[in-house]
């Protein structure tokens, strides 16, 4: 599966579209187990941005509450789609 498939079943939503609209999904216990998977495969940065990108927190946002740069939110979101393209259970079809 890539970053654009399909996480699960039953709501479709893709992790790209975690990262890319925060806030927008319920509190789906799917979504949660999702989640938490793909962040224990994450460096702690890493897991925390793709948290609070589910929380519904900007890049902005992220980058003051973490004390990084809004660039370093973007980096951290980038090997978050890296780990996931290159994680053996999402692209195990």
């Amino acid at each position: 599966m890539s970053l654009d498939g399909c996480a699960y079943d039953e709501s479709g939503l893709t992790i790209s579209e975690i990262i890319a609209a925060p806030g927008v999904f319920t509190d789906d216990v799917e979504t949660e187990m999702t989640l938490n998977d793909i962040a224990s495969k994450l460096p702690n940065k890493c897991a925390k941005v793709l948290r609070m990108r589910y929380d519904g927190y900007s890049n902005r946002e992220i980058a003051k509450n973490q004390g990084i740069r809004v660039k370093d939110v973007d980096s951290l979101t980038e090997q978050i789609k890296d780990v996931f393209n290159n994680s053996k259970i999402y692209n195990a079809e």
